[in-house]
């Protein structure tokens, strides 16, 4: 099953139903539950008067929540409510227009109308939920969410920038979505997400001389990143991304489709990718 591992270092299998989404939805554990997990950024408090005590400093962790859900694509028309509450002009009109190309759709909705996103998936019988663990992840650290489980060949086509139709045959690939972010710098809270679909192939291991060491042998990898359909969204508190497969994904081998639907025996799922940041204020000890 190509997107049943969907890893971010750890895998998950396949949830039965939609009864596990807390990682999306539910309430922050107490700031202590991550004091071990040291993320890098501290912020230093303000100076205070000599008369009141000195607050202890506030580590800054932001955690990734990941929720992929599959619909049959005979569900297809039963899924499309759920665009009513999302908004889907986030993007500038030229991005917003070159991801249709590609068969990629992108909206942002809220958590406070998560029971709205729910009830959608809850009236389709068929379909598969795969979540992760809240991920820690670092700023401007690559965080890469693997859709396909083995190395495989794959055709991919995509449309640039300058509309023209580019492609290639990538033997033994996997397809990743890389996920990276920045905190603002004017509102702590509101985290930039870049979302960039790879390719990525192993090839034989290759040798090569050093003076010092001899021959030496080791992996060789090459892949491709579609800057084309790569985007930056900024995401307030509460809110959360959805990738999903627009109308041009049925186009075979366009780069919508390859990612975000997966053939099964006599079946075809579509994909929905959900990416909330969420911005945890640790106290740290006195």
């Amino acid at each position: 099953m190509r997107l049943a591992s969907f890893l971010v270092v750890l895998m998950v299998g396949c949830q039965p139903g939609l009864r596990e989404w807390s990682d999306l939805t539910g309430a922050s554990p107490s700031p202590s539950s991550g004091g071990d997990v040291d993320s890098g950024l501290t912020l230093v408090p303000l100076p205070s008067s000599p008369l009141s005590p000195t607050p202890p400093p506030v580590r800054i962790d932001v955690y990734l929540h990941v929720l992929l859900i599959q619909v049959a694509q005979a569900s297809r028309s039963e899924v499309a409510p759920l665009w009513d509450g999302l908004r889907e002009d986030v993007l500038s009109s030229e991005l917003a227009w070159r991801l249709h190309r590609n068969g990629v759709r992108v909206g942002v909705g809220r958590i406070d109308r998560w029971d709205e996103v729910k009830a959608v998936f809850d009236r389709i019988a068929d379909r598969r939920v795969h979540e992760l663990p809240p991920l820690l992840s670092l700023p401007s650290v690559p965080v890469a969410l693997e859709l396909d489980r083995l190395p495989r060949d794959q055709t991919i086509f995509y449309v640039g920038s300058d509309e023209i139709v580019s492609g290639n045959i990538w033997p033994g690939s996997q397809k990743v979505l890389r996920l990276t972010y920045t905190l603002d710098s004017r509102q702590i809270e509101r985290v930039h997400l870049a979302v960039v679909p790879e390719i990525r192939q192993s090839l034989p291991a290759t040798l090569w001389y050093d003076r010092q060491t001899g021959w030496s042998a080791g992996p060789q990898r090459r892949g491709e990143a579609f800057g084309a359909v790569a985007f930056v969204i900024s995401l307030e508190p509460g809110e959360f991304v959805v990738l999903a497969p627009g109308s041009k994904a049925d186009v075979p081998g366009m780069l919508g489709g390859a990612f975000l639907t997966e053939e099964t025996p006599g079946r075809r799922y579509d994909s929905y990718v959900f990416v909330r940041p969420e911005v945890r204020h640790v106290r740290q000890p006195d």
